[in-house]
């Protein structure tokens, strides 16, 4: 018996499925219709074990609904979303993006590269995708049609411009949503910054931080209220070192008492806990770190110099000046630009100006119809309600 020969069986039933059309879509057929949501696959150059694991699962369905008697709405796409193709593009062809001409074309001819060879890919895998119904997100089309939604939730009032504190990759040069960034365990240290009280006051008040550099950016101090050290201190002044002002002493009962001395300061913008504290207290907002990652004016002589360097230096003149009282080693959580793995940078907060589209207010509605669906498996709505519970501000359309 001779032995099976996968790329010539393969390919023979490839051709016949094509022929006989078995995976066309027929609206005006009298069968029950079946839609699959399809997610395009990112335009990365070439299908990895992730793609074939994740579109055998979803062309599995495909197939048994087919069998079932069902016409299955099963479109396929590629997503031509530009950060996945600027990093390649930069980072093979050695292309910069202020070559502003030479990168648009170079992005254009790796994209159309790169799909050419993954749905043939996909054709070799047995995809069962009806490729009639196909996108491309780059298409005058398809650009159309986002146009479209987009003026249309602007006339809803669903979309406003707004210079607001946003996720920003100072190495990709864009600002990014919630899904694209996430938190890696890093060793960093903790600094004890001792602040005089304002007014002739003889108190001091010490704060840890994991960014000394964050200094010149401070508006506010919080304790929690409940903490006895602090209580005498609540509704006075700091003084920000090297800083012409003075800052209030808050009283907040969501400052972890056990972290450091159990005072924190606020800075424009640290994290995005200082974002949320900032809006509700009306603080001001000082611009500390620019795209690139680098100390605005406002870091007197350190401007210029990129976060990390400046964090040593800061913590160097305080210490000199008698402001810095203790430096511990800290294992810490930072945020990163983590859904490219090829970059892991640590994501800034800077207030610019964006589009955004509001969907905070609609969390309680997402949550609301998402119980109303049957999940398959169970847990995967336990998933689903944690991703919405944890949306904290709206979407960012700029990029």
């Amino acid at each position: 018996m001779p032995r099976y020969n996968p790329q010539q069986t393969e390919k023979k039933w490839q051709e016949k499925w094509e022929k006989l059309s078995l995976f066309k879509f027929d609206p005006d057929t009298d069968k029950p219709v079946y839609s699959i949501d399809n997610p395009p696959s990112f335009t990365s150059g070439s299908l990895h074990m992730g793609h074939a694991l994740n579109h055998t699962w979803i062309d599995f369905i495909a197939r048994y609904k087919r069998m079932r008697g069902y016409s299955v709405l099963f479109p396929v796409g590629f997503d031509c979303h530009g950060l996945p193709t600027e990093l390649k593009v930069e980072s093979e062809y050695g292309v910069k993006k202020e070559d502003r001409q030479q990168f648009i074309e170079t992005c254009i001819d790796w994209t159309e590269k790169a799909i050419k060879k993954m749905k043939k890919q996909y054709v070799q895998l047995g995809y069962s995708a009806d490729w009639d119904q196909y996108y491309e997100t780059h298409t005058p089309e398809y650009r159309s049609l986002v146009q479209y939604s987009l003026l249309e939730f602007f006339n809803k009032g669903l979309i406003y411009r707004s210079e607001a504190p946003v996720l920003w990759c100072p190495k990709c040069g864009t600002a990014l949503a919630q899904a694209e960034v996430g938190y890696e365990e890093r060793p960093g240290h903790l600094w004890y910054i001792q602040f005089p009280i304002a007014n002739g006051d003889k108190d001091k008040i010490t704060i840890a931080t994991t960014r000394p550099e964050f200094l010149y950016a401070c508006v506010a101090i919080f304790v929690h209220p409940e903490d006895e050290r602090y209580t005498h201190l609540v509704g006075k002044k700091a003084v920000v070192p090297y800083v012409n002002r003075s800052v209030p002493i808050i009283a907040d009962e969501r400052v972890d008492r056990e972290f450091g001395t159990g005072a924190v300061y606020l800075c424009t913008f640290g994290d995005e806990m200082d974002v949320i504290l900032q809006r509700e207290y009306n603080l001001p907002i000082y611009s500390l770190i620019d795209k690139e990652g680098k100390l605005t004016d406002l870091g007197q002589e350190f401007a210029g110099l990129s976060a990390e360097e400046a964090r040593q230096k800061v913590a160097e003149k305080l210490k000199r000046d008698g402001y810095l009282v203790k430096v511990e080693p800290y294992t810490h959580n930072v945020l990163v630009h983590a859904e490219r793995a090829t970059c892991r940078t640590p994501v800034e907060l800077i207030p610019v100006p964006q589009w955004f589209i509001r969907i905070k207010e609609f969390v309680p509605d997402i949550l609301r119809a998402g119980k109303e669906i049957n999940w398959y498996p169970q847990h995967m709505f336990k998933r689903f309600e944690d991703w919405a519970n944890s949306i904290t501000w709206d979407w960012i359309r700029s990029r």
